[in-house]
């Protein structure tokens, strides 16, 4: 969990999505997401901050991690400081639930069993994009947003491999201002030649996981849905990349 308050603390937790630090060893358990804590007092002037060029701002990068984020401390702001919160967080991760609460009293069922890795539908794609969508966010100086595509077509195992390499251990990709898009969460449901299934992929940072979930219904459309936060996101250039690794396949086939 990272708390975005007064003095953000680190995430390196997340770099092993499905391993935990217990006793001094490393033991496998189930991971069910990350929580983000915001103080609704600071978090703008924390996350607003501008740092140079090749610095992480930590506290946008908390909250660009985050499956749930816990706006805190709402009492000690108006409702129009805690809309402007609220609204700034959204260009960061629009895919994250937010709550929120007044010192940190939250219901259990909300901080367990989140299953963020478990599962990725079209529910959660849809309120992705309601949330991304749904009204004019403020403009900021910001390097860290989100970008929702929808692509026709279907990867071959080649391509999803692809995929992964130029996105997340490469970085191959290249912006129209030149820079290099930096991937912190990718999110997809995916349609893979030869499985019958959809394939549910979820990254954090270099790490990933393709999983075969729910079977495709018969002789409908195939094609990939990603929802990508992260740095230097420019949406025509990603929509290009993922199109070039498409190839078609009749509805409804394996």
């Amino acid at each position: 969990m990272g708390v975005v308050g007064s003095s953000p603390l680190p995430l390196s937790a997340v770099s092993q999505p499905r391993t935990v630090v217990c006793g001094g060893g490393l033991t496998h358990l189930p991971f069910s997401g990350i929580i983000t804590v915001l103080d609704a007092k600071y978090a703008e002037k924390n996350i607003s901050e501008k740092k140079p060029e090749g610095v992480v701002n930590e506290a946008v990068r908390q909250v660009a991690l985050a499956d749930l984020l816990i706006l805190n401390k709402t009492d000690l702001v108006d409702q129009q400081q805690l809309e402007q919160v609220s609204r700034l967080v959204r260009t960061i991760n629009s895919s994250a639930e937010i709550v929120n609460t007044q010192r940190c009293r939250v219901e259990l069922e909300k901080l367990l069993d989140l299953h963020a890795y478990d599962k990725f539908g079209a529910a959660e794609y849809e309120r992705t994009l309601s949330a991304r969508f749904e009204e004019d966010l403020p403009h900021l100086d910001q390097r860290v947003g989100t970008v929702t595509l929808e692509v026709e077509g279907s990867l071959t195992p080649t391509s999803l491999d692809d995929l992964v390499e130029v996105l997340l251990w490469e970085r191959s990709l290249t912006t129209t201002k030149g820079h290099h898009p930096v991937i912190y969460r990718m999110k997809g449901i995916l349609s893979v030649v030869g499985e019958d299934r959809r394939v549910m992929l979820q990254a954090v940072q270099e790490l990933y996981e393709a999983e075969a979930v729910d079977p495709w219904p018969m002789h409908s459309p195939r094609s990939c849905k990603f929802v990508f936060i992260g740095e230097h996101l420019e949406k025509d250039i990603l929509q290009k990349f993922l199109q070039s690794l498409m190839v078609e396949e009749p509805s409804g086939v394996p």
